[in-house]
């Protein structure tokens, strides 16, 4: 497990972004961003998941539509997943996506998370 400084940055309407430390244990990048547990997990498929008084799990692979869910205290929705854009290097993630439900787009968003071994 390495300590690793991280900078993410979510954009839709309104700009999030978020500069820190977190851990990355084998695949997974875990780090807290603003009291929101945050776990990427990186592979072939790549998964981001998002947890506070709600859990979000999206799972991301170039030019697919991917199942997701968010769920909440009132109960739990599935979520389309299409991932317009998908860049991975050795320390940057890029992903472009819109997320849909019941076929009908909800909303365009832009993750990039750029991280590095702190020292």
């Amino acid at each position: 497990m390495s300590k690793i400084k991280i900078k993410s940055v979510l954009k839709s309407e309104d700009d999030y972004e978020f500069n820190g430390f977190g851990l990355k244990s084998g695949n997974k990048i875990i780090y807290m961003d603003h009291n929101i547990k945050t776990i990427v997990t990186l592979g072939e498929v790549i998964y981001l998941e998002r947890q506070s008084d709600y859990h979000i799990k999206l799972a991301f692979a170039p030019n697919k539509i991917l199942i997701g869910t968010y769920t909440n205290e009132y109960g739990s929705i599935n979520l389309d997943v299409k991932t317009t854009r998908l860049k991975q290097n050795e320390n940057k993630l890029e992903i472009h996506y819109t997320l849909l439900s019941d076929g009908q787009k909800i909303s365009d968003f832009i993750f990039i998370l750029k991280y590095s071994i702190d020292t």
